[in-house]
């Protein structure tokens, strides 16, 4: 199952930088999720495809969703996508998360992890205590609201908070209240991609990094590999 989490905008743009070998149609819009979708369906048509949308002003690009699950009221960044799906659909073998952001070039189905002690990401930056003080703050703190214990060192983020993992991997983060830590702003989404990292690690998960370190993303307007295509969106 393929889950996107999507806060719909219509003027995300640099389609015009896109060098991209001509597998399937781009639109060319000035939004991704129309191509995310239409990437999905190419290259991965037997999985199904659910969208949570993060409480969109504009929601008119529910018009080409055409048979797509939507599920609605997501106010807590990619991490509640996670969770609202989990919710909905708790038996499905296999689960990736996506960003609305994030095109896949390829079938990533091949990548789902084999074995129940694997998670497959896409990318990590640095290792965490590197991070800023306010994030470790707030990652302290929020971590006990689950039963996983903080650990300050020697595990590597999920960056962007985009994965493919088995059933088991929700399951055991649910049954140690994972679920409860919900981020409400930019900041707190960007603590998630550290604390999932974190619990996979604390719960004996071997992480696989399709694509390794991405360094700062800040300098970023499009990220693109042999996997994926990742827009960063404009830059003052």
């Amino acid at each position: 199952m393929i889950i996107i989490a999507c806060k719909y905008k219509n003027d995300f743009g640099f389609k015009k930088e896109f060098k991209v070998p001509n597998k399937f149609p781009y639109t060319g819009s000035s939004s991704n999720i129309e191509d995310v979708i239409i990437a999905c369906k190419t290259h991965m048509p037997n999985e199904k495809i659910v969208v949570v949308d993060s409480n969109s002003e504009d929601k008119s690009y529910y018009s080409f969703l055409d048979g797509i699950d939507i599920i609605e009221e997501n106010e807590n960044y990619e991490v509640g996508a996670i969770w609202k799906a989990y919710e909905k659909y708790p038996n499905e073998e296999h689960y990736m998360f996506l960003q609305d952001t994030t095109i896949p070039l390829i079938d990533l189905t091949k990548y789902y992890p084999n074995s129940d002690k694997e998670v497959v990401s896409f990318f990590y930056t640095n290792e965490y205590e590197s991070n800023q003080i306010g994030e470790q703050e707030w990652c302290i703190k929020n971590m006990k609201l689950c039963d996983i214990e903080y650990k300050s060192y020697g595990f590597k983020t999920f960056i962007f908070n985009l994965f493919l993992c088995k059933n088991k991997f929700l399951y055991q983060l649910k049954e140690k209240n994972f679920h409860k830590i919900l981020p409400i702003d930019k900041s707190g989404s960007a603590c998630m991609e550290n604390l999932l990292g974190m619990a996979a690690t604390q719960l004996g998960y071997s992480i696989n990094y399709l694509l390794g370190h991405i360094g700062n993303t800040e300098k970023y307007t499009l990220h693109q590999n042999d996997f994926i295509i990742k827009n960063f969106g404009k830059k003052e």
